[in-house]
């Protein structure tokens, strides 16, 4: 500070003040550029605007930034463990990836859904069939139905595991 009063100038970055302040200043800068290149993370995995509660882990997100974002409405919760990245609605694939995420590991888009996920069926349903391997109780707008599939009767189609299209068709005459 005597060194200012005598006309002395301090380079900014070695002045006492300019680094204590600097210090401050890049803390709370940090934690926002952490933010957002977590945020980027998660808008680069997630498939149709949908991401599971796993990939917010994995991009550094903790249970508490979590829950603010739900509460801000940048995530929707959909199902246990499955959000929407901001609050405008889900298109089908939104859709149909949020339950095919709430079925669990192995879980499979079947049905009238697989069809029209498929192009075979014009619309999508209101209430979307899912098969999984482990019971799992239905959910609005998904019906879970226990079954255990063949690996060979399985594909991915568009991004979202779906039943084979003789399957999904042979669950579309039975309706």
């Amino acid at each position: 500070e005597q060194a200012l009063k005598r006309g002395h100038m301090w380079p900014r970055e070695r002045h006492p003040r300019a680094m204590a302040d600097d210090r401050h200043k890049s803390a709370l800068g940090g934690r926002k550029r952490a933010t957002r290149s977590m945020e980027a993370a998660i808008a680069g995995r997630s498939r149709y605007r949908v991401v599971p509660h796993s990939v917010l882990v994995e991009a550094g997100f903790t249970e508490k930034q979590i829950r603010g974002r739900v509460e801000e409405g940048r995530l929707v919760r959909l199902h246990p463990g499955v959000y929407a990245v901001g609050p405008e609605p889900l298109d089908d694939g939104g859709r149909f990836r949020a339950a095919v995420l709430a079925g669990g590991s192995g879980a499979l888009l079947a049905g009238r859904a697989a069809c029209a996920w498929r192009a075979v069926v014009g619309a999508a349903p209101e209430t979307v069939d899912i098969l999984a391997p482990a019971h799992r109780r239905n959910r609005p707008g998904v019906r879970f139905r226990r079954a255990a599939v063949e690996p060979d009767e399985a594909t991915v189609h568009r991004g979202i595991p779906v039943v084979c299209p003789a399957l999904a068709i042979l669950d579309l005459a039975r309706e």
